[in-house]
């Protein structure tokens, strides 16, 4: 299972400082969900999967956040909007 806050920080960390994403999880303003939602993005963006592949790597992400396949697409449904 990923740690969420520790894996956002770290994609964010060429942006904003890693201390500042963990005062921002403690206060509420990123939630465990927000945070999910960019790194399953941003997973997703970065595996580029081409035609063919993409259900499998949207299951792969799937299993590695401990959430549906079904969750995935939602997210990135609402990446497009």
């Amino acid at each position: 299972m990923i740690d969420v806050r520790k894996e956002t920080a770290e994609r964010m960390k060429d942006r904003v400082p890693k201390d500042v994403i963990f005062q921002l999880f403690s206060v509420g303003l990123i939630t465990e969900q927000s945070a999910r939602r960019f790194l399953i993005i941003d997973r997703y963006e970065r595996e580029q999967p081409e035609r063919g592949q993409k259900d499998c790597v949207k299951d792969r992400i799937a299993d590695e956040f401990c959430v549906s396949s079904d969750t995935v697409k939602k997210y990135l449904c609402k990446k497009s909007i």
